[in-house]
């Protein structure tokens, strides 16, 4: 489930703003590889829900499978290096290696406070 930087495609997505999507993040020896349906679907609930993260490990051969979302990206443009897709439980997800994403100005921002 390595990604090739060969493979990896520069993607522009205007109009994120409140755009839904989910992760899947596969812990392996080696590392964690992140996995987003940003510019596939808007992660559906009954994909999302119904997704076995035990069966996902051992299809992946993964120390854990963990499930990230379903969130909103907050910002109004960006753009992601995408890798090779990949399907989890019948919904595919590409990795994302290196993204920029931009703010609009006077558009609300959240900030989490950490206490």
């Amino acid at each position: 489930m390595s990604t090739n930087d060969d493979k990896v495609e520069l993607v522009t997505l205007e109009n994120a703003r409140n755009e839904r999507y989910g992760e899947i993040f596969v812990i392996t020896q080696s590392g964690v590889e992140v996995y987003n349906t940003t510019g596939v679907n808007d992660c559906p609930a009954e994909l999302w829900d119904a997704l076995d993260l035990e069966a996902l490990k051992q299809e992946h051969g993964a120390l854990s499978v963990q499930k990230n979302g379903p969130h909103f990206w907050m910002m109004d443009w960006q753009q992601p290096s995408m890798g090779e897709k990949a399907s989890f439980g019948g919904k595919i997800y590409t990795p994302a290696k290196k993204q920029e994403m931009i703010y609009s100005k006077g558009k609300p921002v959240m900030e989490a406070s950490r206490e």
